[in-house]
């Protein structure tokens, strides 16, 4: 039976005992009427609600029945490394925590938030625990899938929004990038390399470095997209995992046109004519994949190698390891060091704002800011050299 009490503000609340969920908890319907009579009826309905509830949570799924549903449904909406990283999420931080064992219809704020503190104490890598980043992915995934069940009629409400969300700071100067003395050692390291397709690694980081390419778009880049004729490189997928197949780009500002060097001009020409010495040597043997970074036998390599082959020629180059992604920060900074527009460094590195260009490589421009503040002295006062003092 439903119960009405009045409240010290004057309002009067109707509640409603539901038993006991599946979690042993206490389920309680409340809800605030401005008169007696009011909450009186509202107490009617309120049981019916909790009985319409009650039969829902001992036949509706549970959090990870739900969440498996999900995102199977999603498979094919989702680019492959999105669907990948949640496929990720809830078999490491879902599908075995307890919290995938709740019936949905019983999941409350306390749930959720006693598993965001079993996640912050979970150890990551390096022995530390999870990263901020890392549990902001966590959160957002479940609470993509609770939005789902809220959408799909299985709840009323996304518990998960009574969460405080996970904060993560993002820091500019941990930025990875090489100077250009040490990008030319690295260079010039490969080229004396005599280990196994060394020609090939020093082509591709040569590509890498002077288009500023993500690892996926270069691994998944394919000679369709190079028009060497019109000094153009059209990038429009990619490659994760160990897949050798493509899917899209990371974002619709991803797919974009690049005019390219000389240099990207040469160091293409090289990996063309290194695939067609091989077409003529192995003949029917040679696998045509239509990649444009390729072994010896015309397959595609993994795209973790192309990150395993940097971190080793850095080593062997004595320059500093800064992953395969330091490649695309040095691009950015050598080329807005040398007085590249940031419009164009942008647009090289499909950045939908510029603003993220310049929140991400303006702290690696050290005299950027005086030069900028010293033009905008003299246009108003003129040079220091030519000013009156009085």
């Amino acid at each position: 039976m439903g119960a009405v009490r009045r409240l010290p503000n004057g309002k009067w609340e109707a509640v409603v005992e539901a038993g006991r969920g599946n979690n042993g908890r206490r389920r309680q319907f409340r809800r605030r009427f401005g008169t007696k009579r009011e909450a009186t009826a509202g107490a009617a309905r309120l049981e019916l609600e909790a009985a319409a509830a009650l039969k829902a949570s001992r036949a509706g799924p549970t959090v990870s029945g739900h969440c498996t549903e999900w995102l199977t449904g999603r498979l094919g909406n989702l680019a492959t490394r999105t669907y990948d990283t949640y496929e990720s999420v809830f078999r490491n931080h879902v599908g075995g925590d307890p919290i995938g064992a709740i019936p949905l219809c019983d999941l409350t704020p306390g749930d959720l938030r006693a598993w965001m503190r079993r996640l912050a104490a979970k150890p990551g890598r390096g022995g530390c625990t999870l990263s901020q980043q890392t549990l902001l992915h966590c959160y957002r995934y479940l609470g993509a899938a609770l939005n789902a069940a809220v959408a799909w009629e299985l709840l009323a409400d996304n518990p998960l929004r009574h969460i405080e969300t996970p904060r993560v700071r993002h820091d500019p100067s941990r930025t990875k990038a090489w100077t250009v003395g040490e990008a030319r050692r690295f260079m010039a390291t490969l080229a004396a390399s005599a280990t196994p397709n060394a020609p090939m690694w020093r082509a591709v980081f040569g590509v890498v470095l002077s288009t500023g390419l993500r690892r996926g778009e270069i691994a998944g880049l394919m000679w369709r997209d190079v028009d060497l004729a019109a000094k153009t490189l059209t990038v429009v997928r990619a490659r994760s995992g160990g897949r050798s197949g493509t899917s899209p780009t990371k974002t619709a500002s991803s797919n974009r046109t690049i005019y390219l060097s000389e240099d990207a001009i040469g160091f293409l020409t090289e990996l063309k004519e290194a695939q067609e010495t091989e077409v003529a040597f192995l003949g029917p043997a040679w696998t045509d994949t239509g990649f444009v970074v390729v072994y010896p036998d015309g397959n595609p390599p993994r795209p973790d190698m192309f990150a395993r082959r940097a971190q080793q020629a850095s080593a062997v180059a004595s320059v500093p390891d800064i992953g395969f992604h330091g490649l695309r920060h040095t691009f950015a900074t050598i080329g807005l060091n040398g007085g590249v527009s940031p419009h164009q460094v942008a647009a090289a590195l499909g950045h939908h704002d510029m603003a993220v260009t310049l929140g991400t490589y303006a702290h690696l421009l050290p005299g950027a800011q005086a030069a900028a503040m010293n033009a905008v002295g003299n246009l108003m006062f003129g040079p220091s050299g030519t000013k009156n003092v009085t």
